[in-house]
């Protein structure tokens, strides 16, 4: 069995994950300063960290044998993290060819009418919110599902159908960080995450990866195999 360690060595036997700053050298060639996406540096070093973590779950994986538990939970730790590069390559597009949503108008939170009424026997509450004019435009906070529906809606990533599907079910999946979030005694981790939706998860962050968007080399390329 190889040992992971923090140190490579000449002798083959001991494994180190794709040094940082040739992820962040990759990575440049598709976060590129300049494009109107402020800190764009911390932005990259993000995406190279976790990388990396998840090159280092996936040879824990094929190094220690673990509980079913265990391996569910990597699973589901992979797939969180997995889903945020995606998320963060979604948003570096939309903001770099500005379609990102921009408003006026901003919540007034000191401000905000409440009155009740009866209506048909039944009572409500009917809340106001009072929002005042900016001075200048700015850019709205943009969601996951906002984000998607974008690159949907632009096809930024192609006419088929099928990746934007896949963006919507990791999703979904990334929203299973809330533990106490549940419907029934059988919506726990152990049932929401399967061998599935890890080939999933590794199938679009490889394609994304390996896209056009970065103009990979075959080289480049096989740094990414152990998404594969």
């Amino acid at each position: 069995m190889l040992k992971i360690c923090n140190k490579c060595s000449d002798d083959g036997k001991k494994w180190y994950p794709i040094p940082i700053p040739v992820l962040e050298d990759y990575l440049s060639k598709f976060f590129i300063s300049g494009k109107g996406v402020a800190h764009i540096v911390a932005i990259r070093k993000n995406v190279a960290y976790n990388l990396q973590y998840l090159e280092f779950q996936s040879k824990l994986l094929k190094e220690f044998d673990t509980s079913g538990v265990i391996l569910t939970q990597n699973w589901k730790i992979s797939i969180i993290i997995g889903t945020s590069i995606i998320e963060t390559i979604l948003y570096y597009l939309i903001r770099s060819k500005e379609l990102h949503i921009k408003t006026k108008w901003e919540k007034d939170p000191e401000v905000k009418i409440e009155h009740e009424q009866s209506v048909n026997g039944g009572s409500y509450k009917i809340i106001n919110h009072v929002y005042k004019k900016m001075k200048k435009e700015e850019s709205e906070i943009m969601g996951f599902d906002t984000m998607i529906k974008i690159v949907q809606g632009h096809k930024l990533l192609g006419s088929k159908v099928d990746i934007y599907k896949q963006l919507n079910y990791l999703k979904k999946l990334r929203n299973k960080i809330h533990l106490h979030s549940v419907y029934d005694d059988r919506d726990t981790d152990w049932y929401n995450f399967n061998k599935r939706d890890v080939d999933t998860f590794k199938l679009v962050v490889h394609n994304f990866l390996t896209s056009s968007f970065f103009h990979p080399t075959k080289d480049e390329k096989e740094m990414f195999n152990f998404l594969k």
